[in-house]
């Protein structure tokens, strides 16, 4: 093992290791936790962090700086365990470390699912029916009826929502089946087949065009403003405007 890399930057390892993992690494997001990582290690640690800096003890101790400095929660600071630890196996498997990750992630607390009730689902469907002005070219009323409906057919992330395209629709008869490739949905590798109810085709049916984003969303666009939209939405339907009330 060289002296290059034992003082090589995280940083610059980390510029290397998303480069030639660009095949399975290619969301914005993901490359984004995982510079937050070394940004963090670095902050603990009062200096850029390097290369030899990955073992146990310093791992640990990020763990105990990211939930007692930071206040974060437990489920944070393990995505920020998760990268280094990916990023260290990596390393040591081509020979720039001695040792491999062995520090197991913090005990994560297990969230009793919850739902809306019917009288939240009510008061969000009304704010929706009641939304002025216009969003990404359509009536805002339209555009969340829509948005609801895809939602409440597909299941789909916000992301996969938003990149949703009128030619990805196959028509049989009264019968609509949206097919989304993988490249949209999360992890890139598996794509989805859903089936419209007469609902959702009643209103996209008056929109219908031959291609297109359904929702009007710019390609690589970013999503602030549509989570912005959810928290006016939210405010008026009188729920509380947090990532647990949007999609």
């Amino acid at each position: 093992m060289s002296t290059a890399f034992e003082t090589a930057t995280l940083a610059d390892v980390l510029v290397d290791y998303l480069r030639r993992k660009f095949a399975r690494i290619r969301s914005p997001k993901t490359h984004r936790h995982y510079e937050r990582a070394v940004q963090w290690l670095g902050q603990m640690l009062g200096r850029p962090a390097l290369l030899s800096d990955l073992d146990d003890d310093t791992v640990v101790d990020l763990l105990r700086w990211c939930t007692d400095v930071r206040g974060q929660r437990p489920v944070t600071a393990n995505t920020t365990r998760k990268c280094l630890v990916a990023l260290w196996k990596w390393c040591h498997l081509r020979g720039l470390t001695r040792t491999g990750p062995t520090v197991d992630k913090l005990p994560e607390p297990r969230r009793q699912p919850k739902a809306l009730t019917r009288d939240q689902l009510a008061a969000l469907i009304r704010a929706a029916h009641d939304s002025p002005g216009v969003i990404c070219g359509m009536p805002a009323r339209t555009w969340w009826l829509v948005l609801f409906a895809l939602d409440w057919d597909t299941g789909a992330r916000a992301g996969e929502l938003l990149a949703l395209r009128w030619e990805w629709i196959a028509v049989d008869g009264d019968q609509w089946r949206l097919d989304v490739p993988p490249e949209v949905r999360k992890g890139g590798m598996e794509g989805a087949s859903y089936r419209l109810t007469p609902l959702t085709i009643a209103l996209l049916s008056p929109l219908r065009r031959e291609s297109g984003p359904i929702l009007g969303y710019a390609a690589g666009r970013r999503p602030d403003s549509y989570y912005l939209w959810w928290d006016v939405l939210l405010l008026r339907a009188g729920l509380p405007a947090d990532r647990y009330h949007k999609t």
